[in-house]
């Protein structure tokens, strides 16, 4: 599913985003929330422990399974 962009994101009751938006992946950690980062040229400065990355969409099973 799909929704607008920005900080509201992270009020969604998801039990896991996956974006491609470092703004939203910090903001959605900060939130003690999990998060998959679909890595993008413009996103791989972002490091966290708390971030799990994929290349794929098709990678987004194992890690959900994983946290």
């Amino acid at each position: 599913m799909s929704v607008i962009d920005g900080p509201m994101k992270t009020n969604l009751d998801y039990d896991v985003f996956i974006d491609d938006s470092p703004l939203n992946a910090i903001n959605i950690i900060q939130h003690n929330k999990k998060m998959i980062l679909y890595s993008q040229p413009w996103n791989k400065h972002i490091s966290d422990n708390h971030i799990h990355r994929i290349s794929n969409l098709s990678e987004a099973i194992e890690k959900i399974k994983l946290i």
